[in-house]
């Protein structure tokens, strides 16, 4: 009993404590403001520095609510849009009328193989606390839309996999040209690139055209 009590005052003195007096409390500072959302620790339990390995929780978890992260789950396809710092709108259905701004921190280097999306970090400021931990969300990130023009539908055939037209350089001179459509609407069609502004394009008989250009086979 003797050497217990000894050793117990021993570690007393050792973190600046009275040994004469044993307190069984002890004050811990967090180094961040917040609230305590986890503890993994019960009264009398010993905690020594060897238990501290990769595997083992933390005695407390603390967390500012006043800034959240949103884990964002991002199509390969939205990359062209994506950059750090750019502004997010935040949606949840808790509030349907409501539009919350964050700000992308972070992009993932690699896809997850399984669902082909890209993990984004966005940081919310939440200085109402509105918004919860394990919420979730719908986020929406401007993308720049595309400069295009619109021409007849007729104008466009395809072939191969990929959309055609026939622009008309001069007289009798015509260049077939590989372009990317948009949206069709009233008999027109949007073009995203492949023809620039002032450019004149074929609307009519271009299969015609097509048939007239293409190289002959010689029969030897």
């Amino acid at each position: 009993m003797g050497s217990e009590l000894e050793r117990a005052r021993g570690r007393v003195r050792l973190y600046g404590g009275n040994s004469s007096a044993i307190d069984q409390s002890f004050s811990i500072s967090s180094p961040i403001d917040g609230v305590v959302v986890e503890k993994n620790i019960n009264p009398g339990q010993q905690v020594r520095p060897d238990q501290n390995t990769s595997g083992t929780p933390s005695l407390f978890v603390v967390t500012d609510p006043t800034h959240l992260w949103a884990i964002l789950d991002t199509s390969e396809k939205d990359l062209p849009t994506l950059a750090v710092g750019k502004s997010v709108t935040i949606q949840t259905p808790v509030y349907p009328d409501a539009d919350f701004t964050a700000s992308v921190a972070s992009i993932s280097d690699f896809l997850d193989p399984s669902t082909r999306t890209l993990k984004v970090r966005a940081t919310i400021n939440n200085a109402d606390r509105r918004l919860k931990a394990e919420m979730f969300i719908t986020a929406e990130i401007e993308a720049r839309q595309a400069k295009s023009m619109r021409i007849p539908a007729k104008a466009v055939y395809f072939q191969g996999g990929k959309h055609y037209v026939f622009t008309e350089d001069g007289p009798g001179r015509f260049t077939r040209r590989e372009v990317r459509v948009g949206e069709e609407h009233d008999g027109t069609a949007s073009i995203v690139y492949g023809v620039q502004e002032g450019q004149k394009v074929v609307a009519d008989d271009v299969l015609m055209l097509q048939q007239m250009l293409q190289p002959r086979r010689v029969q030897k």
